[in-house]
């Protein structure tokens, strides 16, 4: 079961690549095609590369003794100006790639984790939105927006992080879960519409 819950932080994630494929090819007035709906996946979850590296070498996916992978590619300007190359070639392949990684790194900076450095290079602190700062995950509207720098981070993280957040906050229905699953099945139906 736990090897399961490995996706379920990404079913969200899945759900906007999805949507956003499913919109694009609406407004660029193209043929659904598996080939950009692959795409769409892949491109919603590639910031996640370095949690694979992560998972490998300390057996778990958290910030804490060993930091937080959302340090090693979550810097959406490198990505959407990697994006900006891609649409050069490919105007639909270019805007499918910022737009789902974008729609990730919004993901990233609410619920569980914490947060993305929408900022840098300019600024190294992490902004999570609808959360506390003294708290591993949450979601209220008492704060907009709440951010780190990386040491404020780190000690928060190794103070407060669940190491079984992955079962705490997938294995069973929060907010968190509620929300994501949610939003990974109403991109099934809205597909099963569209391909219908």
């Amino acid at each position: 079961m736990k090897k399961l819950l490995l996706i379920g932080p990404w079913l969200a994630d899945f759900g906007h690549g999805i949507l956003i494929t499913v919109l694009l090819l609406h407004l660029f007035g193209m043929e659904p095609s598996a080939l950009y709906f692959v795409l769409g996946l892949v491109f919603s979850v590639m910031p996640d590369l370095d949690g694979l590296k992560e998972l490998v070498r300390f057996g778990s996916v958290d910030a804490g003794e060993h930091g937080d992978h959302r340090d090693g590619l979550h810097y959406p300007l490198v990505w959407v100006v990697v994006g900006m190359g891609i649409i050069f070639f490919n105007l639909f392949v270019g805007t499918l790639f910022i737009l789902c990684v974008l729609a990730h790194f919004l993901n990233d900076s609410w619920g569980t984790g914490w947060g993305v450095e929408w900022l840098w290079p300019l600024s190294n602190r992490s902004y999570k939105f609808f959360s506390r700062n003294d708290v591993d995950a949450d979601v209220t509207l008492q704060s907009l927006v709440t951010s780190w720098d990386p040491q404020s981070k780190n000690e928060t993280a190794q103070r407060l992080g669940n190491r079984d957040w992955l079962n705490y906050h997938y294995g069973r229905l929060s907010i968190i879960s509620s929300i994501e699953y949610g939003t990974f099945v109403v991109s099934l139906v809205v597909l099963f519409i569209y391909l219908g």
